[in-house]
């Protein structure tokens, strides 16, 4: 099998704003001027499509020098952290195409599908030399990766990679009812309203954990069996440093997806801080990619306690394999991960949120994680020394 050998040799100049051109939109373009030979190739490759930093780690774990990268425009490309890090050290070798965001154009809905058209026949010029074998990705109820699957032929599997809870359980959409009423209009006749990741018509194969768990629709496909990431592992390629004597709260976009307001909230988590803060492990709050960090502002001088800054690093790489860790969250995927491969101790507080997660009792109880039920449980924990 041959590889297409695309080295960034532009770091320099590439996410530099001084510069023009050198965006991740145009390095492409930038490789195709100084080396049009690979465009001659005809190999096979995977191709794998991003839409969050969680994702763009699973791929490394995955993917093949050879494999083609689709990266989501929403993610923070041009900036410096995770994702800009990981780009660098782990996908030189990979073809990286962006493609633009629908939320830029959610107040001009009815440019959406000239969009979803455009970008998918910019992945197809592209590509036009490479003989596609699977196309992978974590997310089919994504219109933008519907459109892709369809418009893009691949040999062998259409596949979905668990990337959390998201398989188990149905999506609530803010815009549920126009997608149900307008979907077709809006994105295209292939456009499904799909209440679960990996039940699109055109997903055939799943890769998860809890294969007994799928919907009947998913267990038509065909299902293999998750492999467990090594994420000390990365963590240590990548140089990421990793923290020692602290505890974490891990954010949800609970705010951002209107679930709660934000003075709620903001007022259930002022009440967690008071009774978990401890004199020897400073607390870190480590927010979700898709929130806004400006609302935990006033905690972090009020509490001094510390926000985490790049918010796009999965926190499973900034864990110490430490059993005196305490990691709070609402719920998180990546308590999950962490109560699975690290001895640190993990506290779900979706009760004191008043809010149901929606996470089967199978995944909870086949994991070490303690859900906290009342304040007294939370003070009660706190008080409690972990062995």
């Amino acid at each position: 099998m041959g590889a297409i050998t695309i080295n960034l040799v532009y770091k320099k100049s590439y996410f530099n704003k001084s510069e023009k051109g050198y965006y991740m939109d145009n390095i492409l373009d930038k490789v195709k001027r100084n080396d049009e030979s690979f465009l001659d190739i005809n190999c096979n490759a995977d191709m794998y499509i991003i839409n969050t930093p969680y994702h763009l780690l699973l791929t490394c774990f995955l993917k093949k020098d050879n494999d083609i990268i689709i990266l989501n425009s929403s993610l923070n490309i041009d900036k410096k952290g995770f994702i800009r890090l990981i780009l660098d050290t782990k996908f030189k070798k990979n073809l990286i195409i962006t493609i633009k965001s629908l939320k830029k154009y959610n107040r001009n809905v009815f440019m959406i599908y000239r969009l979803l058209k455009s970008q998918t026949n910019r992945i197809i010029s592209e590509t036009k030399n490479i003989k596609l074998s699977n196309i992978i990705m974590f997310n089919d109820v994504i219109p933008i990766n519907q459109n892709i699957i369809n418009e893009i032929k691949c040999e062998d599997h259409v596949i979905i990679v668990e990337e959390g809870i998201g398989l188990y359980r149905d999506m609530k959409k803010q815009l549920n009812f126009i997608y149900s009423l307008f979907g077709k209009i809006l994105f295209g006749i292939h456009f499904q309203n799909v209440k679960r990741i990996g039940e699109y018509k055109k997903t055939t194969k799943i890769i998860c954990n809890y294969p007994k768990l799928l919907s009947d629709k998913q267990k038509v496909k065909t299902i293999e069996n998750f492999k467990t990431i090594d994420f000390k592992k990365i963590g240590e390629e990548l140089g990421i440093y990793t923290f020692r004597k602290c505890n974490w709260f891990i954010g949800q976009p609970l705010v951002e997806d209107n679930v709660l307001e934000e003075k709620i909230y903001l007022a259930i988590l002022e009440k967690i801080i008071k009774k978990i803060s401890s004199d020897e492990n400073k607390l870190i709050i480590k927010p979700h990619p898709r929130e806004d960090v400006k609302k935990y502002k006033y905690l972090e001088k009020k509490y001094s306690l510390e926000i985490y800054k790049d918010k796009d690093i999965p926190i499973e790489l900034l864990i110490q394999n430490d059993s005196t860790v305490k990691i709070y969250t609402a719920f998180s995927s990546a308590a999950l991960n962490l109560s699975s491969q690290f001895s640190c101790n993990v506290f779900m507080l979706f009760d004191l949120f008043e809010i149901d997660p929606n996470i089967p009792d199978v995944i909870l109880k086949s994991l070490p994680i303690k859900i906290l039920s009342s304040w007294d449980e939370l003070i009660q924990i706190n008080k409690e020394e972990i062995l």
